[in-house]
């Protein structure tokens, strides 16, 4: 019994030393080579900047209204006294009439 048992004991041990190998390592990455060609490519690329003219001009209203058009282009050369914009007259009609009514009261 006791030889059994030792061979049942040694079959058992080889058995466990055999399962518990470590795997196979895996294959070596594939790596693909491709032959190398000179061909002009075009450099693009994209930045956000300002711009800053040789003479900059503040433009401030005199006068409140609503804008109804713009007459120049941005960009575009303006001269003296050339028209911006147009601005609703309405606003200007009512004070208008009102200070002719103020007027006739006095």
């Amino acid at each position: 019994m006791t030889l059994r048992f030792v061979s049942v004991t040694c079959v058992s041990v080889a058995i466990l030393a055999c399962a518990r190998r470590d795997p196979p390592p895996p294959p070596p990455p594939e790596v693909l080579v491709v032959p190398v060609v000179q061909r002009d490519v075009p450099v693009l690329g994209e930045w956000i900047g300002t711009l800053d003219g040789s003479v900059n001009a503040d433009i401030r209203p005199k006068v409140e209204g609503y804008l109804m058009r713009q007459f120049y282009k941005e960009g575009q050369f303006v001269e003296a006294k050339d028209p911006l914009f147009e601005i609703d007259p309405r606003q200007f009609r009512a004070a208008h009439e009102q200070a002719q009514g103020a007027l006739a009261r006095a």
